[in-house]
């Protein structure tokens, strides 16, 4: 679905377009990163989803060459791949440091498990002696 958003965007009639006001360089860069970061989002191969998110890049604006209403131009052609190229970037940073923060977690859990098997036999002594003291401390003399 979002594919054919992005194909009807760039195929579709120029008056339907959506625009932000702040020229096209910086609705090609941010269009194409945010597609990037979503596409990533559901595959996380984000060099991957970057390279062929380039290559659509470029063909779209190569088919807008056939429509009646638009031209291609190759500066548009590189801004929407530097978007792209910028959303795979971030989009593998986020990957990275999920996974390292991940792997730490996992590390830490390691490391809480071994403390509560280390402490196990301390809590046990520990637990008796309070049951063992409140069993004397309720004999009537």
């Amino acid at each position: 679905m979002l594919a054919l958003l992005l194909v009807f965007a760039a195929l579709g009639p120029a008056k339907w377009q959506f625009r932000t006001g702040m020229g096209w360089q910086f609705d090609h860069v941010i269009g194409y990163l945010g597609f990037t970061v979503m596409f990533c989002l559901a595959w996380p191969r984000a060099f991957v989803v970057g390279g062929i998110l380039i290559a659509c890049a470029f063909m779209l604006e190569g088919l807008q060459a056939f429509t009646p209403d638009r031209s291609c131009d190759f500066r548009a052609a590189l801004y929407s791949a530097s978007g792209a190229l910028a959303g795979a970037l971030m989009a593998h940073l986020f990957i990275l440091v999920r996974m390292q923060l991940l792997e730490t977690l996992v590390d830490l859990a390691a490391v809480a498990q071994s403390c509560a098997r280390a402490l196990l036999p301390a809590a046990a002594f520990a637990r008796a002696y309070v049951v063992n003291r409140t069993v004397w401390s309720r004999r009537p003399f």
